[in-house]
């Protein structure tokens, strides 16, 4: 069994009290946080969100999907 690596980001957003947790590989974890890499080019499979959640932990900044989206709420795409 490969070790793995249990990633959070914390919503930033005040009154906010969501952790968001993935749980991935500990070798592309530790090559994708310490390298110059694109997170969906190291996570192909994970979700939008969860690959999120990794970006949130290595810049330390995130908002949870419910956060993000009252944040935009009314901006178009």
């Amino acid at each position: 069994m490969l070790p793995t690596a249990k990633v959070t980001a914390a919503c930033m957003s005040k009154g906010c009290d969501v952790v968001d947790i993935v749980e991935v590989d500990q070798w592309d974890w530790e090559a994708y946080r310490t390298g110059n890499r694109n997170v969906q080019d190291m996570f192909p499979d994970l979700s939008v969100e969860d690959r999120e959640v990794l970006i949130g932990n290595k810049k330390g900044w995130y908002l949870c999907p419910t956060c993000w989206d009252q944040s935009f709420e009314g901006e178009a795409d």
